[in-house]
């Protein structure tokens, strides 16, 4: 949608403007702060720091807001999807 902050002053369409504020208070509102997501896993705050130091696959996905970590739900749900173990195989391959 364009509007007129959308526009430069050189009458360049600007894409950071596009976005309402509201559009942007909507995105804000859907991250996760350390302590939400300490409480969705149910893992103490260290767990979450420690996994946004790793690297590769084993990192837990946040933004980084100069000192501030927020994380998005899906990306925070998509980590676990990958990281799921099957118990049912685990446990079949045990008997």
């Amino acid at each position: 949608m364009i509007t007129d902050e959308s526009i430069d002053g050189r009458g360049r369409n600007n894409p950071v403007a596009t976005f309402r504020h509201s559009d942007i208070d909507r995105q804000l509102e859907k991250l996760l702060t350390i302590e939400d997501v300490s409480a969705i896993l149910k893992v103490p705050k260290s767990w979450i720091y420690e996994h946004t130091r790793k690297r590769g696959s084993e990192r837990l996905p946040h933004i980084k807001l100069g000192k501030y970590l927020r994380f998005e739900e899906q990306s925070v749900i998509s980590y676990l999807t990958r990281h799921q173990k099957n118990s049912y195989n685990i446990r079949s391959n045990n008997t």
